[in-house]
């Protein structure tokens, strides 16, 4: 994984935690020769080699297995959904699919994971000045989101999620920034934080293009 995704997955985990989302803890893993070589002639031998230096890591979580699309909800399991759906959007992440949802549960919590491509701003050959409304060319990854079925057309509230969205504010960048590695402190980092003020700023906007996309 490359640095900048390395920082992508960690800025989207703090962000998650932030926001009182269930998140495998994230750590960061030294990789080291030493390390690598004891694994030469074994399974894991081309990605260790492959991954010297600091790499994005989590703790390992027990008794959780992958959610099934469109599987019964219990109402807890529901709260949560529309959580982690307004999330993705608020983060713009394309990849908790349908066919890939990166969601684990016990049948009580989901727990999200793989932000890799979060922040999908970031791989823009065109900036969008307004993230904070959803374009016709959005629709489709938006469409394809694991939950998007599950919330369309039911009328759900997004007004209490969407005021927590005060604890994203500059003393959290401040620290978020402070634990990233110094390496994986690049120019993308400080866009992140740009947009995602950007988009926060706009939150009503943002709450209305949420409400019309599931209408």
């Amino acid at each position: 994984m490359s640095v900048e995704a390395s920082s992508r997955e960690l800025i989207a985990s703090f962000m998650a935690m932030e926001l009182e989302l269930n998140v495998p803890e994230p750590a960061i893993i030294n990789v080291t020769q030493p390390f690598v070589e004891t694994l030469r002639g074994h399974q894991g031998y081309k990605a260790a080699a492959n991954s010297i230096g600091k790499n994005f890591g989590c703790r390992y979580i027990e008794g959780f297995m992958e959610l099934l699309w469109n599987q019964k909800l219990s109402e807890g399991q529901l709260d949560q959904a529309r959580k982690i759906f307004a999330f993705d959007m608020l983060i713009l992440n394309t990849d908790r699919r349908t066919n890939k949802p990166n969601l684990l549960s016990d049948g009580e919590k989901i727990i999200i994971f793989d932000h890799e491509l979060a922040f999908g701003f970031v791989f823009d050959l065109i900036t969008n000045n307004t993230p904070w409304i959803f374009s016709d060319a959005d629709k489709h990854w938006i469409e394809n989101h694991f939950f998007y079925s599950t919330l369309k057309s039911n009328k759900y509230q997004f007004e209490d999620f969407i005021q927590q969205f005060n604890q994203l504010n500059e003393n959290f960048w401040d620290k978020a920034i402070v634990l990233l590695p110094e390496n994986w402190r690049k120019d993308q980092v400080y866009f992140i934080r740009t947009r995602m003020t950007e988009l926060l700023s706009h939150r009503q906007e943002f709450l209305d293009s949420l409400y019309k996309i599931l209408d």
